[in-house]
């Protein structure tokens, strides 16, 4: 399987949405597409890591689950919808496995 290039991880985030929640380490996609020329080696190399490993980082694998209440007075689980916060650096790497993993599937 070919490396993981600074281009592919560039092109991942300039695909993401820079305004969504950040994870439990606070820090945006829009963070890491304006720091990207400082740390895009760093970040790919982190990315390439993953994949010769088969594991993520265990502070990069953190979520933090919140319950978003869907009414203004919500009185049951029912009334709330989780939604959870990964990290960013986290989504880059799913969505660098996605990618490569998008050809194979129908």
């Amino acid at each position: 399987m070919a490396p993981v290039s600074k281009e592919e991880v560039e092109d991942i985030l300039k695909s993401m949405q820079k305004d969504k929640s950040p994870g439990l380490d606070g820090w945006t996609v829009k963070f890491f597409q304006h720091f990207f020329e400082f740390i895009g080696d760093k970040l790919m190399a982190v990315v390439e890591e993953s994949k010769h490993t088969g594991s993520i980082f265990h502070p990069f694998n953190s979520t933090f689950l919140a319950l978003v209440p869907k009414t203004d007075l919500p009185s049951s689980f029912e009334e709330f919808r989780p939604i959870s916060l990964c990290t960013c650096v986290y989504k880059i790497i799913a969505k660098v496995i996605a990618s490569r993993l998008k050809p194979f599937l129908s």
